[in-house]
């Protein structure tokens, strides 16, 4: 019998925050919502629907199916739109964009959202083909070069072929970085797109050790629903958005409303009735307490009970792996709280976390729960603190399926554990999760309880 794996998670916290800048007014200014949808499927613009390459050695990407005419949805897209006018979406349309229409389009979008009002929310959907490579997720406009990017593949290294990449196609992490990191507005992204590595298996690649399992860093304001896992393609059905529309039609909090689609489609997933497994990065990403709501009606009081969450969250992880056999045994979970300024809030935070774990312990196959400090020294000098949400330390394979499970059964944490490689390429198999982002409030009676 191997050595028993011993799984961290570490609930570390940043100790500066950041200061958003403006000038105050004495009247509220109420909220608004905007939305940019972008949709790709006539890749060489004859407006017409074509057949696929079946030599592969076309200029341009195979077509996808009609997804929009002159700049109006279709089908599923049709439905995620109808939906948000309904919650009073200013929503801007763009169909078949080029690569400068692309960045055009999104830069123009940004200027608007960095203007909106506090509580605002910005809604994001990008339908068409998609690459992901080396940690950079990339949007294939129409009429990009496909025979560029496959002579890419015999480059030296990653550095010459993400070059390639971003000359053809829109990083749409640059793009996302145009919308300036506020705590008090939320940015939803669906990503409705492949995110194959196109550079999978390259001399270039191989040698590189790249962790391609991993979702792209983004600020801490924006989240992704990402139809489908890194290096996979994807169906090219309406299935996503369908599943996305019903969601937004029940309203209330925005977060919520795409933790349930994710369930949903997690759900059809494992059951065998949907080839594509999605990825959100995290249920509750948004730093204000209160939420972003579609509507102006306060969030129901079930879901606010605490009996209910815990609910939730062991469906999730029901629904995630309905087999007992598939599921790792965990021998000890470590859960980390980072001292420091701040550290009572976070060791409160610390606590609760692993409550959650020694409940669920059978259900998530859990031994044993133990909560430690993790010193500041290590906190300022040994990276922690530098490292945002979804950029983690490393699991071997096994280790990071079964934080994943963690994960989702615990949306609360804004856990994203990925396998890979730590410092100098090193494997990493001690640190499973690091989460950075303000704690949450608590009572003075419940922080009494653990300070010194």
């Amino acid at each position: 019998m191997g050595k028993p794996s011993i799984v961290f998670v570490a609930v570390c916290f940043l100790v500066s925050l950041v200061a958003l800048t403006g000038t105050s007014t004495s009247a509220a200014v109420a909220p608004q919502r905007i939305a940019l949808f972008i949709s790709d499927w006539d890749y060489n613009l004859n407006r017409a629907l074509d057949g696929p390459d079946e030599k592969g050695t076309g200029p341009f990407f195979d077509d996808l199916p009609i997804s929009c005419r002159d700049d109006v949805p279709l089908g599923g897209l049709a439905a995620v739109r109808d939906q948000l006018q309904k919650f009073q979406f200013q929503i801007t349309y763009v169909c078949n964009a080029n690569q400068q229409g692309f960045a055009d389009a999104f830069s123009k979008f940004a200027q608007t959202a960095n203007a909106l009002p506090p509580k605002s929310i910005v809604f994001i959907y990008y339908s068409g083909h998609g690459i992901q490579a080396y940690g950079n997720a990339f949007a294939l406009p129409v009429r990009a070069a496909k025979p560029q990017l496959d002579n890419a593949y015999n480059l030296r290294n990653g550095t010459a072929q993400i070059a390639v990449a971003s000359a053809i196609a829109n990083d749409l992490q640059v793009s996302l970085a145009k919308i300036k990191q506020r705590a008090d507005l939320a940015v939803v992204v669906v990503l409705d797109n492949c995110r194959n590595n196109p550079f999978k298996g390259s001399q270039a690649q191989l040698d590189s050790g790249s962790n391609e399992l991993v979702n792209i860093d983004t600020q801490k304001n924006v989240l992704i629903q990402y139809r489908t896992r890194p290096s996979e393609f994807s169906a090219a059905n309406d299935a996503y958005s369908t599943i996305l529309a019903t969601e937004l039609s029940r309203g209330g909090d925005i977060g919520a409303v795409m933790q349930a689609a994710d369930d949903k489609l997690t759900s059809l997933y494992s059951a065998g009735a949907l080839g594509d497994e999605p990825t959100l990065n995290g249920a509750r990403l948004f730093s204000a307490s209160d939420g972003f709501y579609l509507t102006e009606a306060p969030p129901p009081t079930v879901l606010s009970s605490g009996k209910v969450r815990a609910k939730l969250m062991r469906a999730s992880y029901w629904n995630l792996v309905p087999d007992p056999s598939e599921r790792l045994k965990l021998v000890d979970m470590r859960v980390l709280w980072c001292q420091g300024p701040g550290e009572v809030e976070r060791r409160v935070y610390a606590e609760q976390f692993a409550n959650f774990l020694r409940l669920n312990a059978k259900d998530l196959d859990i031994k044993s729960v133990v909560v430690v400090p993790l010193s500041q020294a290590l906190n300022d000098f040994g990276g922690y603190g530098h490292v945002r949400r979804n950029i983690m330390r490393y699991d071997n394979a096994a280790e990071a399926a079964a934080l994943t499970k963690i994960a989702r059964a615990y949306p609360d944490g804004e856990f994203l554990p990925q396998k890979g490689k730590g410092k100098g390429g090193r494997p990493t198999h001690s640190v499973s999760a690091l989460v950075c982002g303000a704690a949450p409030e608590y009572s003075e009676d419940m922080l009494s309880k653990f300070r010194q």
